[in-house]
């Protein structure tokens, strides 16, 4: 477990929020296969959480610390 930090402010125009969090754990978000659900383990879920509840996640790892951009859609759907 280790410091998340926030390195942009969140960026919000009405239409989408971005933001940008960095750490120095270690994700090996490449080779990553999501959990069984029907076998919830003890960690490991936020990855997946970050990708089911996102609607666009970049990774990418630089000098031993973890970038990760996320970005959601404020529309709602079907409207």
């Amino acid at each position: 477990m280790g410091t998340i930090l926030v390195v942009d402010d969140l960026a919000h125009n009405h239409r989408l929020m971005s933001f940008v969090l960095e750490n120095h754990g270690y994700a090996d978000a490449e080779s990553y296969e999501p959990p069984d659900l029907d076998d919830i383990p003890n960690g490991g879920m936020g990855i997946f959480l970050i990708r089911k509840l996102m609607d666009d996640v970049t990774y990418t790892r630089v000098s031993g610390r973890n970038h990760w951009s996320l970005t959601k859609s404020l529309l709602v759907k079907g409207i």
